[in-house]
């Protein structure tokens, strides 16, 4: 609370029959977990997600780890938010000759905490591709974010 935070906006946009545009906003520092009062020791770092319709996609938070599962249970479309997170780490280890994500140890300051606001005018469930829209901004955020 009253904590200032850089903010980058990512802007994917695609054209064809009629504008279609996804956007992505990141704020990266450490996520908090908590009242929101000062807390000494290490503050727990997340992925927090919202969507500007809010009604329609509630927000979803997970965890900065990129070895944490996606929540299978819960079908929400932060899932795809979180797979994208994932992918594109496990990306990141593969170009650093690291064949094997699982057991690799990453520092701290590999993984800041994320804020994430997403806005798109893509329709879901007309065969456009919304989902696939909604994984490559994140994952073009992501990078951007972590300057990969």
């Amino acid at each position: 609370v009253g904590e200032k935070r850089p903010a980058d906006t990512m802007d994917t946009t695609k054209k064809g029959k009629g504008e279609r545009e996804t956007t992505t906003t990141t704020s990266s520092g450490s996520g908090s977990s908590g009242s929101g009062g000062s807390s000494r020791g290490k503050v727990k770092k997340v992925i927090r997600v919202s969507n500007v319709n809010e009604a329609k996609y509630p927000s979803g938070v997970f965890p900065v780890d990129p070895a944490a599962p996606v929540n299978r249970e819960e079908h929400s479309w932060v899932n795809y938010v979180h797979a994208a997170y994932k992918g594109v780490h496990e990306f990141y280890l593969k170009k650093k000759g690291i064949q094997q994500a699982e057991g690799y140890e990453w520092k701290d300051e590999e993984l800041p905490g994320l804020n994430l606001v997403v806005d798109g005018r893509v329709p879901q469930g007309s065969g456009l591709s919304s989902s696939s829209a909604l994984v490559c901004a994140t994952a073009i955020a992501v990078m951007h974010a972590k300057k990969m």
